[in-house]
């Protein structure tokens, strides 16, 4: 089988030619802020199986096979996840970290793992400095709770990392552990922030960090100098000509959502894959956001496996090439996401495709 080819295949983690990272969603469990909210018990769960199409061969609801509804808040649920993830050939997760000053949210997953070494979970943080709206989406309408840059969140940040940065289980590069910050734009100050982490990450661990973020439309190319990584984060986060959407007449598509090749959004992520030097490839296996909004989604058609694999392959062929000119840090391909089930952006197992996306990422790294 693909998974009996895959032990033989790789005896040592630091032995894959390539490593996918997948980011990761630690929201799915019960939080006192979403309780407050939303109302008692609220996760995105809710979101998810209440989705319907909104057009003819739109793929919804989209809801999770294997797993379940899962709550992240029971540790059998992360064994599970690592478990998967390891069968599968995914090397780790790029987990979203949240901070608001003294007030730490959807901590409970890493938690859980960095207190229970049995969990074979590799991940590194991800700090998501976004606004917590409404929408979902970082944005500035309906904010609950105001990303902020204060001395507490930043200090926090740091002894947070730096406690799990003692796991074993946490990623490094070249025995340096990682760390992102998402929206590095966001950033007051932002050479004087930078350095600030990369100092206080020094002091605090005695380590230097491979500090990434994700791409941005407003990231100016002087920045390059200032981190080590810029991670693809498609459809939405890719550098590239403009994005073509599809249009469907409001009697097709009454939400009026907003509709996009899959095939498009790959070859836009690949032909400038080389436009910056420190570009790491990111991929995702889908993207329908529909079940956290009720008009103007956005949304992928012409999903395939087959598309997937290919557009992976390419991608770690260049993050391979990339890496052996010392340009990025390792040869990572970053998916988006391992459970981004309110945004379709799903590798685990799902109704409908079932294992269909791990067995394609699967085949996909055996064949390289």
């Amino acid at each position: 089988t693909i998974r009996e080819r895959f032990k033989s295949l790789v005896t040592s983690r630091k032995e894959l030619a390539v490593k996918p990272i997948a980011f990761y969603f630690p929201q799915f469990h019960q939080l006192p802020l979403n309780d407050e909210l939303w109302g008692a018990g609220f996760t995105d769960w809710i979101n998810v199986a209440k989705a319907r199409p909104r057009f003819a061969s739109h793929e919804q609801p989209l809801l999770p096979l294997d797993l379940g509804f899962y709550d992240l808040s029971d540790a059998r649920t992360l064994h599970k996840q690592a478990h998967l993830a390891a069968r599968f050939g995914v090397f780790g997760f790029a987990v979203y970290y949240y901070r608001f000053g003294s007030r730490r949210l959807m901590e409970t997953p890493t938690d859980i793992v960095l207190s229970d070494a049995t969990i074979h979970f590799h991940f590194f943080y991800c700090w998501a400095n976004e606004n917590w709206s409404r929408r979902w989406d970082g944005g500035s309408d309906d904010v609950f709770l105001e990303q902020d840059y204060s001395v507490a969140t930043l200090t926090g940040i740091v002894e947070d990392v730096a406690r799990a940065v003692l796991d074993i289980r946490y990623i490094t590069a070249g025995n340096e552990p990682v760390f992102m910050i998402y929206n590095l734009v966001a950033l007051p100050r932002l050479e004087e922030t930078v350095k600030w982490f990369r100092d206080k990450l020094f002091q605090r661990t005695g380590k230097r960090f491979v500090l990434g973020t994700c791409w941005h439309p407003g990231f100016r190319s002087e920045w390059e100098d200032l981190i080590d990584f810029v991670v693809q984060f498609p459809p939405h986060r890719s550098p590239g000509g403009h994005r073509e959407m599809l249009t469907l007449n409001e009697r097709e598509n009454p939400t009026r959502d907003y509709i996009e090749d899959y095939y498009a959004v790959k070859h836009r992520a690949l032909s400038n894959m080389y436009n910056m030097s420190k570009l790491v490839p990111g991929i995702c296996p889908s993207w329908d956001n529909s079940p956290r909004r009720a008009r103007n989604a956005n949304i992928l058609t012409n999903v395939s496996t087959q598309c997937f694999k290919e557009w992976f392959v390419d991608a770690a062929n260049a993050a391979a090439d990339k890496k052996s000119k010392g340009s990025i840090p390792d040869n990572w391909v970053f998916v988006n996401a391992w459970n981004e089930w309110g945004e379709g952006a799903v590798l685990e197992p799902s109704k409908g495709r079932r294992n269909e996306v791990l067995e394609t990422l699967l085949d996909a790294i055996l064949s390289i």
